[in-house]
């Protein structure tokens, strides 16, 4: 995953441990590395309505990791979402071009606009 690198650098920046971080661009990286770089386990969701709900009940400042899977195409794509300040935030660190650019995304339905419905959703908290 082309995405994989992003959730890294956003947490670098949040955590200030690399405030200057930038995602790496070297191609795609495997699940089980990102997972183990982040130290996460990835859980299976039903929808991004559960995925807003397990965040808004988590302690503010809590990150995730967001593994979305497309069931047409199985590509894969990873995210990150916070709990920000009670509000669920997903970050969008990658540009699809104009229609889709990087962004962030504080409800379900701007998830579901974004991703699609026809995914599979994991959802796994970061350790802090």
């Amino acid at each position: 995953m082309n995405s994989g690198y992003i959730p890294e650098a956003i947490l670098a920046r949040l955590h200030q441990t690399n405030p200057e971080a930038i995602a790496a661009t070297t191609g795609p990286r495997l699940l089980r590395d990102i997972e183990a770089s982040l130290r996460v386990k990835l859980q299976k969701v039903a929808d991004f309505a559960e995925v807003f709900q397990l965040m808004a009940g988590r302690t503010p400042g809590t990150s995730a990791l967001l593994l979305i899977l497309d069931r047409a195409t199985v590509n894969a794509h990873v995210v990150l979402i916070l709990n920000f300040n009670g509000e669920p935030t997903i970050i969008e660190g990658q540009s699809w071009g104009p229609t889709y650019p990087a962004d962030a995304f504080t409800t379900p339905a701007a998830a579901q606009a974004r991703y699609g419905s026809a995914v599979d959703l994991r959802l796994g908290i970061v350790p802090a």
